[in-house]
């Protein structure tokens, strides 16, 4: 299965070429500060395995925390990708950035033991389709 993904502006574009190691919702302290999400979602791929097919150039790369390097878009500021230094041959995804995402779904959690209390029920609240009403 070959997997597409953009920025938001459309300016890099990329191919996953080959099979996703794992899809992972990470909950650790350290993704919340980085992404400055309540938890992250990640498509881990072998770096050989990830084609920047438009845009190359318009890749901005920065230090994160803990041995984090993240690349995202230089014109819009969409995350892209990260890479950790415990996972050197690995990229992890921003499963937001995948073109058909909802064809995607995690297979497990990480960080458990960070996770915020209330994400088990974000589906206990209200919710609205689109917007909510003002």
């Amino acid at each position: 299965m070959e997997l597409t993904g953009a920025c938001g502006c459309g300016t890099v574009n990329y191919k996953i070429t080959g099979p996703l190691k794992a899809v992972v919702n990470c909950h650790c302290n350290m993704c919340r500060k980085n992404n400055g999400a309540s938890f992250s979602t990640y498509c881990v791929v072998a770096q050989s395995d990830l084609n920047i097919a438009k845009g190359r150039e318009n890749i901005a790369t920065y230090e994160a925390s803990g041995g984090v390097q993240k690349r995202g878009c230089s014109k819009c500021g969409s995350p892209l990708y990260q890479s950790h230094h415990h996972y050197p041959d690995m990229f992890m995804i921003h499963h937001g950035s995948l073109s058909e995402s909802s064809t995607v779904s995690p297979s497990f959690n990480v960080f458990c033991e960070n996770k915020l209390p209330w994400v088990d029920k974000l589906f206990e609240i209200k919710n609205f389709s689109q917007a909510a009403a003002r």
